[in-house]
């Protein structure tokens, strides 16, 4: 099995479910701001140039968070709930917070660098995720499989997109339950031993 990723995107979350799982595996940076996605070999694999992109034991290629994390957790560990509720939480982890931090991370590319927009741009979107970080807050201590103290399908993916808001400059100050989230994350050793692989540091 091969995981193909780069170091703080999305593909954090199936790498740290590998290390969890105890799944043996090769792990294969690619460089997405050098330009390793767009180069032919990986685009043979996965003609978006994205990652993650997982090659399974058999040779099967399978691309999007949601879907890798689903299937390790069939695969080889335990879903301790419904396969509708681990698909709800991991929809609106991709829908309602990923793709809220493009315009973030990009607002430059998408207007121009100098546009005097790009602020007010990045305005909105913060508070657009402010209003579902409160929501996310409250589905926390609801759901054993979204906390962090025993690792669920989208704990992995909700820890990933947390580290962007405070790669923002963000916190957390003043929620509830997401700080403890968090810790709960970085007490375990899969995510431990996967930020030291990718050079990143602790955020809890």
């Amino acid at each position: 099995m091969k995981l193909y990723a780069c170091p703080g995107t999305c593909s954090l979350a199936p790498h740290i479910a590998l290390h969890e799982l105890e799944v043996e595996h090769e792990l294969e940076l690619v460089n997405l701001m050098k330009g390793d996605g767009q180069k032919p070999e990986f685009r043979e694999l996965n003609p978006l140039g994205q990652v993650p992109l997982l090659v399974g034991e058999h040779g099967e290629v399978l691309t999007e968070v949601p879907a890798i994390l689903i299937y390790l957790f069939q695969q080889y560990g335990q879903m301790d709930v419904p396969l509708y509720q681990s698909v709800r939480h991991l929809s609106f982890i991709s829908s309602e917070l990923h793709k809220n931090f493009y315009p973030q991370f990009f607002g430059k590319q998408i207007l121009g660098k100098d546009d005097p927009s790009v602020p007010k741009l990045a305005q909105h979107f913060k508070e657009r995720l402010e209003k579902r970080w409160e929501y996310v807050d409250y589905l926390l201590p609801a759901f054993d499989d979204l906390d962090g103290a025993s690792m669920g399908t989208a704990d992995p993916y909700l820890y990933t997109v947390c580290r962007w808001w405070i790669k923002l400059g963000h916190n957390f100050d003043g929620y509830e339950s997401i700080p403890g989230f968090l810790k709960n994350m970085e007490s375990r050793e899969s995510v431990q031993k996967t930020l030291a692989l990718e050079g990143l540091e602790p955020i809890a």
